[in-house]
């Protein structure tokens, strides 16, 4: 395990909409001294471990994480939440095709939901997703 992923599940475990805006500093300051890809893999890894559980994850979670991906995407640039998309999607395809009982789909459905709300998102990779599922029509109306 990684020092950057260790500050990064430290800095999630904290994640609310209270201090929000504090943590979305100390990530920004932790991207202007690692290295970005290596970051991004971890921010990635700790978010999908904290989100695409097997149980429902709470709402409130994950609209937290919706919104400090949502900060980076606008402060650090787009490469974080690019690579993170194009995980969640894959996760989610791999998730909701197996049919599993759990609500892992449910999960990063609804995290990318957050993410398309808070309108960070990346139109390739959305159109990828909802046309997969039919349901992308329910999002091009607004």
């Amino acid at each position: 395990m990684s020092s950057e992923w260790v500050k990064v599940e430290r800095c999630l475990r904290r994640l609310s909409e209270g201090n929000l805006a504090s943590i979305a500093k100390t990530m920004e300051s932790m991207y202007s001294v690692n290295a970005r890809a290596e970051l991004t893999s971890a921010l990635t890894c700790v978010i999908l471990d904290a989100t695409l559980l097997p149980t429902r994850a709470p709402p409130r979670v994950i609209t937290d994480i919706a919104m400090l991906l949502a900060v980076l995407h606008s402060r650090v640039g787009c490469e974080v939440t690019a690579s993170f998309l194009h995980q969640l999607v894959d996760m989610y395809q791999r998730v909701s095709a197996d049919m599993v009982t759990g609500k892992q789909a449910d999960n990063a459905l609804l995290l990318l939901a957050q993410l398309y709300n808070f309108k960070v998102h990346l139109a390739a990779i959305f159109e990828k997703t909802f046309e997969f599922h039919n349901i992308y029509h329910i999002f091009a109306k607004s």
